[in-house]
């Protein structure tokens, strides 16, 4: 299979997907670990902050949405949860794992059939030169 995935070239279509697909399940096994809740890291500045309808980010419940919910000691998996904050959003490992196989998708297909091109004129140049040491 190795060897297969190495000739073809296959692999430079499969490492974006792979990417996302781990991502994806670090943060489903979050979710899981944490009954349908997600964990992010939120200072005390940013949870005593005010919406625009009084409310603070943080409710007194450690709720921020229906998913959302203020890390703590009781929640699971912490190092996988919402811990990169980039200022306005905060990101999960998954997430970053995520964007970055996206963001090689875009590059997968077209570094793809510009390999299988060179390799072909490769071997169409190797066999011309049988061809012509054979006459």
């Amino acid at each position: 299979m190795r060897k297969f995935l190495l000739t073809t070239y296959l692999y430079i279509l499969l490492a974006p997907a792979a990417l996302i697909g781990v991502g994806a399940a670090s943060n489903q096994v979050v979710l899981w670990d944490n009954q349908g809740k997600f964990p992010v890291l939120v200072n005390d500045k940013l949870a005593d902050h005010h919406r625009d309808d009084g409310s603070t980010v943080v409710g007194p419940d450690g709720f921020i949405d229906m998913e959302h919910v203020r890390m703590s000691s009781a929640t699971h998996l912490n190092f996988l949860a919402d811990i990169v904050n980039l200022g306005g959003d905060i990101y999960s490992v998954g997430d970053g794992l995520i964007s970055l196989g996206e963001w090689l998708g875009g590059f997968a297909m077209p570094l793809y059939v510009f390999a299988v091109t060179l390799k072909l004129r490769r071997l169409s140049y190797v066999n011309s030169n049988d061809n012509n040491y054979r006459d």
